[in-house]
């Protein structure tokens, strides 16, 4: 299991390596992405940014298709899932 930080730093590590495959600067994917070169020198460097940013990002380096696997849907026919959390004030 890692930590938060070594979290950032991987992830980082990782889009380096995917806009280097691509052959492409940081100016480059910072403008292809409408980020700022800074933006993307932070995110190789495994310091956190914007989720907004993080997403054009990968739509720019083609990493976005299984985005939304990461947090899976919620069964809603599940017995277990939380029933009615509507909150109800105190008296």
């Amino acid at each position: 299991m890692y930590t938060d930080i070594e979290y950032l730093e991987l992830i980082g590590i990782r889009i380096k390596e995917q806009r280097l495959q691509l052959n492409i600067t940081q100016q480059e994917l910072a403008e292809f992405a409408g980020v700022s070169r800074n933006t993307i020198r932070l995110l190789e460097n495994g310091k956190g940014i914007g989720m907004l940013s993080f997403i054009r990002i990968l739509r720019r380096l083609d990493l976005d298709m299984n985005l939304l696997d990461l947090i899976p849907e919620i069964d809603k026919n599940d017995p277990f899932a939380k029933k009615n959390n509507t909150r109800k004030r105190a008296s």
